[in-house]
């Protein structure tokens, strides 16, 4: 796990009076960090920018640089880089003015780069020229920015975006203010973050803009830098998965515990959850249908592979209910834990009761609650009512939509998806901090988990940006409230199994053979490769979102 930070200027400030770092120092090695990415762009034969292109024989930079700090990091920059040559490569550079130099380190910068001789743009109307670059790097605003992009600018960031080359944010792409949020932001392959990761890099806006992020030192260790300050979250890595594993020899399936799934309207969501808990690891899982109506003609994810010839993927009616996942209809006496909301609907308030009920009336078991359990007012209730002061066993796992109404049934009034975007971390900690010890994970691009330990002053939140696009379908959700049952049932902590459920679910994404075309099953079927799993997130845990679409496509020309 790695610390993140709302805001960093105060570790800035620290380093400086602790350590004895000018400004000037803290800038050359900002621009020290920026000019090594630009060298791996120019040199590495396996970086993007050099995958199946020809050699060329000058390396064409260009700095846009704002008339702030950031703007001095830019100059900085050009100065190192201006009339120097790259292994095999001339380096040429040159600096768009975007604003003239404003902050006296900026100044001090651009008057340093222009006696190097280092050549302006200052008139940007006309944006054909960008199309010359092989690199650009984008020292605009940086972590400063907060309003809105002008007319001008943003035209500015589009003609950039545009560019066929490899693109270099310096600590926070342009137009990505310090909530992560923006209308239009610089879309880089490569950000490099400034003594220490930002808030803003992780939000959903954020993940299509940022590529690669990178963690600069500014001079002294992060250790020394952070020096102890209380981070806003923490980033959850590759290294941080740790599967399921069965050491003893001498085992029933009593040892791993049983997971009763609640069935809705929608039944194929909690056979999907059913069969994401079972493989996960869970000694039982018993599937509770609606009274009276026992699951027919449901598929196995196994029945794929069985017979050729389908007419649909998966399933037909007469291959039956997955054999392994029992079917009753009202609570098994030994159950651990309970999963409901997948596939329940709007309308089966009776239902719900009796799981509000079942979870108040037995505090020992532990419950994840999802999908449209939330459009539920009960469950305002059943949180108040959870025993106080240990951990309650509940792991809430809402997208935004159902966070929207959770937020509006338990008192925090009407907010639209698009501010519960634009203000993620501060919802989920606030959230928390009214429901101590209960487990919150909010779903999205970057996942956000949080939990407030009655004896801590706030709440500590964790965010996942592993998981990829694939898992924009629906399915997902339950495949995550699976397995976060299936860990759960083997006597994880609420706040360790929805950790491991999201980067496991993270993971089985990593391992499929196309961003569209994966389905439930396909994700769950994943688990049978287990030492792919820590592979490919230990292989992904440093290249922090890297879209798609950016990958191995910059040429030089």
């Amino acid at each position: 796990m790695q610390n993140i930070y709302t805001d960093t200027r105060a570790l800035d400030r620290a380093a400086v009076s602790r350590f004895g770092l000018t400004e000037d120092i803290l800038m050359e090695n900002a621009a020290r960090a920026l000019e090594n990415e630009v060298v791996r762009a120019c040199t590495d034969r396996t970086a993007d920018i050099r995958v199946n292109c020809s050699p060329v024989s000058e390396c064409r930079v260009l700095i846009a640089a704002g008339g702030g700090d950031n703007g001095g990091d830019g100059w900085a920059l050009a100065r190192r880089l201006n009339g120097g040559t790259i292994e095999d490569f001339s380096c040429s550079v040159a600096v768009l003015e975007v604003f003239p130099p404003k902050s006296q380190a900026c100044m001090r910068q651009a008057e340093r780069a222009r006696s190097a001789g280092v050549p302006v743009i200052r008139n940007f109307s006309r944006t054909d020229f960008i199309k010359n670059y092989h690199v650009i790097v984008d020292c605009i605003f940086g972590s400063g920015f907060h309003g809105s992009l002008s007319a001008q600018i943003e035209k500015l960031i589009a003609a950039l975006n545009k560019a066929d080359c490899f693109k270099i944010a310096c600590d926070i792409p342009s137009g990505i203010d310090s909530k992560g949020v923006g209308t239009s932001a610089f879309r880089a392959d490569v950000t490099v973050c400034m003594g220490a990761l930002k808030t803003a890099l992780f939000s959903d806006f954020a993940k299509n803009h940022t590529g690669k992020i990178i963690t600069a030192p500014l001079g002294v260790s992060s250790a020394l830098f952070q020096n102890g300050a209380e981070p806003a979250a923490l980033l959850l890595e590759g290294g941080d998965l740790h599967l399921p594993e069965r050491t003893q020899m001498s085992v029933h399936k009593g040892d791993f515990g049983h997971a009763a799934v609640y069935a809705g309207d929608k039944a194929g969501a909690g056979v999907i959850a059913s069969c994401a808990a079972f493989r996960c690891g869970a000694g039982l899982v018993s599937l509770i249908h609606p009274e009276g109506r026992p699951l027919q003609g449901l598929c196995c994810e196994n029945n794929q592979k069985q017979e050729k010839n389908r007419e649909q993927e998966g399933c037909r009616e007469q291959d039956g209910f997955p054999f392994y996942i029992m079917q009753t209809e009202n609570l098994p006496e030994k159950a651990n834990l309970i999963v409901a909301g997948p596939g329940f609907g709007r309308n089966d308030v009776k239902r719900a009761e009796k799981v509000f009920s079942v979870l108040e009336a037995n505090p020992e078991l532990n419950g994840v609650l999802d999908a449209d359990i939330f459009y539920y007012e009960g469950i305002k209730k059943l949180l108040e009512r959870r025993p106080a002061g240990r951990p309650t066993g509940l792991v809430l796992t809402p997208h935004p939509k159902e966070f929207q109404s959770l937020l509006a049934l338990c008192g925090f009034g009407t907010l639209s998806v698009q501010e519960i975007a634009e203000k993620r971390l501060e919802l989920v900690s606030a959230f928390c901090s009214k429901y101590p010890e209960v487990v919150l994970l909010l779903k999205g691009a970057n996942a956000v988990i949080g939990l407030h330990r009655a004896e801590d002053v706030k709440p500590h939140l964790y965010i996942n940006t592993l998981g990829m696009p694939c898992l924009a379908k629906g399915g997902s959700g339950d495949v995550l409230a699976g397995f976060i049952a299936g860990l759960l049932a083997q006597r994880y902590s609420p706040l360790d199994a929805a950790i491991q459920g999201s980067l496991l679910l993270a993971a089985v994404s990593r391992l499929q053979k196309s961003s569209y075309s994966s389905t439930p099953f396909t994700l769950i079927q994943s688990l049978e490769e287990p030492e792919k799993l820590k592979r490919v997130l230990e292989e992904w845990g440093k290249n922090i979102g890297i879209p798609l679409e950016n990958t191995g496509q910059h040429k030089f020309r």
